[in-house]
C-alpha cells in the first residue's frame, strides 16, 4: 500500500488549449484553467511559482506550474 502524500492537494497535466489531460483529482479532468496565470505563464514557456493563497475552508494553496514541450514548443503544462 502506497502512502498518501499530504504535501500535494492536486498535480495535472494541461494540454495547450488549457484542459486537464490528466490529474491526480477525481472529476478533474476535462476542466479548463486557461484562464489562469499559472498556464498563461507556462505557454509562454516560463516557471510560474505563485503567492501562498487560501480556499474557502482556508487550505494553504500554492501553484507551481513548468512547462511542457514536445519538440522544442510548448505544448502544455504540469501544474
Amino acid at each position: 500500500m502506497m502512502d498518501k502524500n499530504t504535501s500535494f492537494r492536486s498535480i495535472f497535466v494541461l494540454n495547450d488549449s488549457g484542459r486537464v489531460v490528466e490529474t491526480t483529482r477525481f472529476g478533474e479532468a476535462g476542466a479548463n484553467f486557461a484562464d489562469r496565470p499559472y498556464f498563461r505563464a507556462a505557454m509562454q514557456n516560463l516557471e510560474y511559482i505563485s503567492e501562498v493563497t487560501f480556499s474557502p475552508s482556508r487550505f494553504p494553496l500554492l501553484y507551481i506550474a513548468e512547462p511542457v514541450q514536445r519538440y522544442n514548443q510548448v505544448g502544455g503544462a504540469l501544474v
